[in-house]
């Protein structure tokens, strides 16, 4: 299993859905700049899907909107591509995320505005595929 962790800007707003099972569920998309440029001087960008679950994904559709700058840290998983099953998808299933810039803006002014270091920690995260630290 590979660790990672992406900082950027969430690309749409993120939309809570539940499973067959009553589960909550979001996915998005963060975009991130390379830390380098083409002869043309343009920075490429990547688009990297993520997937949150259970109180994780409430949160992060409470508090991050479309242009939302955050770090989310969990596992990469694979899948075989649905265009062409040759190819695997990767997705990055977070049990971590940090909001780096604000939320929302569509959030009522009067709720008390979060700063960089309210982390959603791993503990508060319910168990999903299998359990932490099994390897």
């Amino acid at each position: 299993m590979i660790r990672t962790t992406v900082i950027g800007n969430v690309t749409k707003d993120i939309v809570l859905k539940t499973d067959a099972q009553g589960r909550s569920y979001a996915s998005f998309h963060v975009a991130s700049h390379r830390l380098y440029h083409g002869d043309d001087g343009v920075y490429p960008v990547d688009f990297l899907p993520v997937k949150v679950h259970g109180r994780l994904a409430e949160l992060c559709a409470k508090h991050i909107g479309k242009g939302s700058l955050i770090a989310a840290s969990g596992d990469e998983e694979t899948y075989p591509s649905r265009e062409d099953p040759n190819r695997k998808e990767h997705v990055l299933v977070a049990r971590a995320v940090q909001f780096l810039l604000p939320r929302k803006t569509d959030e009522k002014a009067n709720e008390p505005e979060y700063d960089a270091v309210d982390i959603v920690d791993l503990e508060q995260v319910p168990e999903v595929d299998a359990p932490v630290g099994q390897e």
